[in-house]
């Protein structure tokens, strides 16, 4: 089984490609924010380019659409968001192309990412609740300035992804209620 979904795959290859673009040496976790939030450009052309079989364009259609309803709840679209963790993830000060790595913030998004989706793959509404809940200086002030937070985001990504919330900081070890699915989710 894959440790990914198609949508969590391709959002981390934009992430990549975002990375190399803004010269920064390695994936960070707003370049993955950037590319969760990339995923309604991709369709079409470009995910048949991507090699993807009919059952996986089926499944990134079904995690775009989640995606596009999660951020509607939430009064954000996609592009804007989109356009502000830019900005706030500015220009590194590498030297153009190469393959970047993720580094240690990005790797532990993924590896919480998985343990959400387990034992299942981990879709993008996974990357996006943890990235979203150990949101970094830069991605919450992309955020911010998109019009969310990352205290609004992660909630709603989890309850939309059929996981339930963290445990509260009060430091009692209970988990906090789950915020009922979305109509006709799990």
């Amino acid at each position: 089984m894959p440790r990914h979904t198609p949508a969590a795959t391709l959002a981390w290859q934009i992430a990549a490609a975002e990375a190399i673009a803004s010269r920064h040496g390695q994936i960070e976790p707003v370049h993955l924010a950037i590319g969760l939030f990339s995923l309604e450009k991709v369709g079409g052309a470009l995910a048949e380019s991507a090699r993807l079989t009919a059952a996986d364009r089926e499944s990134l259609r079904r995690e775009q659409a989640t995606l596009a309803e999660l951020l509607s709840g939430l009064g954000v679209e996609a592009a804007p968001v989109r356009r502000r963790l830019r900005e706030a993830a500015g220009h590194g000060s590498g030297a153009p192309g190469g393959t970047p790595s993720r580094d240690p913030a990005a790797r532990a998004a993924f590896a919480h990412a998985e343990q959400l989706g387990a034992p299942g793959p981990a879709t993008a509404l996974h990357l996006l609740a943890a990235v979203a809940e150990a949101a970094d200086e830069v991605v919450a002030q992309g955020l911010a300035a998109g019009g969310i937070s990352p205290a609004q985001l992660a909630p709603r990504a989890r309850a939309y992804a059929g996981v339930a919330l963290a445990p509260r900081d009060e430091g009692d070890g209970q988990d906090t209620p789950p915020l009922a699915p979305p109509p006709g989710r799990r």
